[in-house]
């Protein structure tokens, strides 16, 4: 197919999109001013500029993100837990470029994504505030799979995030993508908005999904009460993962999802019958969000079996029985009843309530769904010869906070950005037959994860071709470990904001991270107290009494928690990071940045389900 006829579907998608979302359901209502989308009347001069040797050479690219994965939620690295919770990665990541001190540009998902697609910081787009459906490029502007779509690339998206495909296709992260399916419903009856797995590949077209039922009722209490009785048990040395630090048997979770009719229909059937099914000399760049973990909320099936599990195994570790009097049998009363008892309460502290305790119990499900996602996803390219010139690049967009600082468990929009937050893994992994094999190995330096835009566009593209008017910020990694060019300075960004978690303190402002010579200072120049009767996303009013700064000065190599804020004693680097502060304070380089949107409360569904709304 034609470079421009490929180019020209985007915007056909588009409209078909809108008439299609149109007649399913009532369309989702615009907030605010929102850019429409116009494609460039012929292909920039530099995509005839891309050789025929770097077309014949260039590598397939499957790029995958954890979403919202903190740093301790793997088993690897200066900061790892001892769970076990990441066995696929962990391995993979010994076989690959190792960057153990990379920083996310932000803190929540979009601009976060949006500044890897663009290869912009995130106040460079102006996108900072947390609005789902907020503009996320420029007009004219290229994103990353654009870019790489309008050079021959097969461009497909599994984007397992409602906020990424936003008011329309045209000005949300999928634009670009020719082929993608998007969960949009983490409710009960969740479905994708698919132009792959419809029929007719339609766009937008609404593509329910089966999921992984839940456990009958009646089930569950036959396996207690076999259990009970003595009739069931399990081989713990062959089917449970053992955690000394918590004294935890965990079972096996990896052939449970990879057989489960979920995971064959919408990868196995997509895969095989629509995506590789044809032969084709065109490169793939396959864009991974795996934020299905939160398939416990909409059809529990999995976490249920997992849970109960989990339950009988540590029972028949500790020789106890379960209790299954209650009428209602869910796995929240289960674990009620029987949580202390089977040692769950060692994931935390004595003082936590049921629910946190529940939330850590289920946060190491979570890890390990992650897991054996990327794992199945892998192995399934992989029997389909799909990854020999394949580069893989694995990251988590963010981390959250734990209650760290005061704030409610799980915050990360609106709040500033920590370690917990902002300090992510970065895996790059080279084909065999690649020279860049050779690049394989730990790498301690600080980088960003914007720095991933040029590395993929030079993989695709070559060097130095794209041009465009506003600037490019970071480095190919490629580039960077070839060179030792690692910038001595790395900054993240993000907009302090009330959320459903009560963030500590009570602020609102603009706040950026800066790294420098294992220091850290977090500033926000100007920041307003947040009145106690502000609802969720109202604006902020700016009361010029309430104004003050934010100030935290950090030696993250001997302080790597962030315990012990230097700032407060005049620390001799304060001035330096402050220096540093003011070369790289830019404003957003748009000209067609909006006014923050009212928020739509037709999301607030979405949110509770996500966790983000009580």
């Amino acid at each position: 197919m034609a470079s421009w006829h490929k180019y020209s579907m985007i915007a056909s998608f588009g409209i078909f999109a809108c008439t299609i979302a149109f007649i399913q359901s009532k369309p989702k209502q615009a907030t605010g001013p929102y850019i429409e989308y116009d494609p460039p009347e012929a292909p920039p001069h530099w995509v005839d500029q891309v050789t025929q040797q770097t077309k014949k050479e260039r590598p397939n690219i499957l790029f995958v993100v954890y979403d919202a994965r903190r740093r301790d939620d793997f088993s690897f690295g200066p900061h790892a837990n001892t769970r076990n919770d990441t066995p696929f990665l962990s391995e993979f990541k010994d076989h690959a470029a190792y960057f153990q001190n990379a920083v996310s540009p932000g803190c929540w998902t979009v601009p976060v994504h949006a500044s890897i697609f663009s290869g912009l910081s995130v106040r460079d787009l102006g996108i900072d505030l947390y609005q789902p459906g907020y503009n996320v490029y420029p007009k004219t502007f290229l994103s990353l799979p654009e870019i790489l779509r309008l050079t021959g690339y097969r461009t497909i998206a599994y984007a397992d995030h409602p906020y990424f495909l936003g008011n329309d296709m045209n000005t949300s992260l999928i634009r670009g993508f020719k082929y993608y399916s998007i969960i949009r419903d983490f409710r009960r009856g969740f479905a994708t908005r698919t132009n792959v797995a419809s029929r007719g590949n339609h766009a937008e077209k609404q593509y329910p999904l089966q999921g992984i039922k839940n456990l009958p009722y009646q089930s569950v209490l036959a396996d207690i009460a076999s259990f009970n009785a003595g009739d069931l048990r399990f081989d713990l040395e062959t089917q449970a993962d053992y955690d000394p630090t918590t004294g935890l048997y965990f079972p096996h979770l990896y052939s449970l999802y990879q057989q489960s009719e979920y995971f064959q229909r919408r990868y196995g059937d997509d895969f095989d019958r629509k995506l590789f099914a044809k032969t084709d000399d065109d490169p793939y760049f396959l864009f991974v969000n795996l934020h299905m973990c939160l398939i416990a909320e909409p059809d529990p099936g999995l976490w249920s079996t997992w849970a109960i599990k989990t339950l009988l195994m540590n029972a028949q570790a500790q020789q106890t029985t379960v209790e299954s009097s209650a009428q209602d049998l869910t796995i929240e009363n289960l674990l009620d009843r029987n949580i202390d008892r089977l040692g769950f309460t060692k994931l935390s502290s004595s003082e936590l309530g049921m629910k946190k305790k529940r939330t850590l119990v289920k946060e190491v499900f979570d890890n390990r769904f992650y897991d054996c996602n990327f794992r199945a996803i892998w192995e399934y390219l992989d029997q389909m010869a799909l990854t020999e010139n394949t580069v893989t690049i694995v990251a988590s967009d963010h981390g959250m906070g734990h209650s760290e600082r005061g704030a409610k468990y799980h915050a990360h929009g609106g709040a500033r950005p920590h370690e917990t937050i902002v300090q992510v893994p970065l895996i790059i992994r080279f084909p065999k037959s690649s020279t860049l094999e050779r690049l394989h190995q730990t790498y301690e330096q600080t980088v960003s994860l914007t720095d991933l835009f040029q590395t993929i566009v030079e993989l695709g593209i070559g060097s130095e071709l794209l041009s465009r008017p506003i600037p490019i910020r970071g480095k190919s990694l490629v580039h960077r470990m070839i060179e030792g060019d690692f910038e001595s300075m790395v900054f993240s960004e993000c907009t302090l904001k009330p959320d459903s978690y009560d963030t500590f303190p009570q602020q609102a402002g603009y706040a950026r991270a800066i790294y420098a010579d294992n220091m850290k200072m977090i500033h926000a120049p100007e920041t307003s107290t947040i009145p106690s009767d502000l609802e969720f996303f109202d604006r902020i009013p700016h009361d010029p009494t309430t104004r003050t700064t934010l100030t935290e000065l950090y030696d993250l190599a001997n302080d790597p928690n962030e315990t012990t804020n230097l700032a407060l004693s005049n620390h001799p680097a304060l001035a330096k990071m402050f220096n540093l502060f003011q070369t790289i304070l830019v404003e957003a380089v748009r000209d067609d940045h909006p006014d923050t949107p009212e928020w739509n409360l037709a999301e607030t569904d979405t949110l509770r389900a996500l966790g983000y709304v009580e």
